[in-house]
């Protein structure tokens, strides 16, 4: 994922797979603000803060149910 330039900047068969990076619409709007100044796109965020949000949760149960045995392993 190009963080300085452009993701115009990247040869067309390669920006599919862009798609597939989690952290690309992050790096887009870093790009924004720094790079073009501008606010970026909240609703491309959506997807990101979605899959954090769902990460955690998954996170946080897993650890409920092993933190018992979590002490025994350390």
């Amino acid at each position: 994922m190009p963080i300085v330039y452009p993701i115009a900047a990247v040869p067309e068969f390669v920006r599919a797979w862009f798609a597939f990076n989690p952290m690309a619409p992050i790096v887009v709007a870093l790009q924004r603000i720094f790079v073009e100044g501008m606010s970026p796109r909240w609703e491309s965020l959506a997807l990101p803060v979605l899959a954090s949000a769902v990460a955690l949760f998954v996170g946080a149960m897993t650890f409920r149910a092993n933190a018992d045995n979590i002490a025994d392993e350390l």
